[in-house]
């Protein structure tokens, strides 16, 4: 009997921990964040971005008010880099060429160069306007370049060998993916490398669009 007892309350109390952890999970799942967009991946929590201080291709000062009131789409690299800056940068204006003319006024085009040394404000200007002419480059001094690009979440190496004579002959590794800035200067999220890789945009496009008139509905 006493063994018969203790099984009961065993398997009572066994079947109170299944409903307690039941309810736990519903409640985890219910608080879950639900992403806005197919396409875009949004951070769940947002974070404003610091201050920093940089210049813009027009010479003009670019600082954390710049970012205030439109939507930014940024991309970080370098002018010299031979294939990836250049095809995503490709990428983007093909896709912003699709947007409505409403969605293009709500969103800019950054191209943050984290090479300094080779990417004079006057060569990024001519850089960044060959792929459009709403784009813009954007650089500085590189403590203020980190300060962006820390915030953003983003990583860069310039590999330049003190031995190399050819100082102007070296490479950049930089985070490739599409960074995302609030009109409230907030980091906001990425855009998915899979579908922006995928050969059909449109569903990008249409996130975007959706996104970019989010500030005038």
């Amino acid at each position: 009997m006493k063994i018969l007892v203790k099984t009961t309350l065993f398997l009572t109390m066994l079947s109170m921990t299944a409903c307690e952890s039941e309810k736990e999970t519903k409640k985890v799942n219910q608080n879950a964040f639900e992403q806005p967009f197919k396409t875009l991946l949004v951070y769940p929590k947002q974070k404003l971005l610091g201050a920093f201080q940089l210049k813009q291709d027009n010479q003009s000062d670019f600082t954390l008010e710049n970012f205030r009131g439109k939507w930014h789409l940024i991309f970080m690299g370098f002018a010299q880099c031979p294939d990836v800056c250049p095809t995503t940068l490709s990428d983007i204006s093909a896709i912003y060429r699709e947007l409505s003319d409403t969605a293009k006024g709500q969103i800019q085009v950054v191209f943050l160069s984290v090479d300094p040394q080779r990417d004079t404000l006057e060569y990024l200007n001519r850089y960044v306007k060959h792929f459009d002419p709403g784009f813009i480059g954007i650089t500085g001094q590189k403590e203020q370049i980190d300060l962006l690009v820390g915030d953003l979440g983003g990583i860069y190496s310039i590999n330049n060998d003190s031995d190399n004579t050819e100082r102007n002959n070296y490479t950049v590794d930089h985070t490739a993916r599409i960074f995302i800035v609030s009109p409230d200067a907030t980091r906001y999220g990425i855009i998915s490398s899979e579908f922006f890789q995928s050969q059909d945009k449109s569903l990008l496009i249409k996130d975007l669009q959706k996104m970019a008139l989010s500030l005038v509905n």
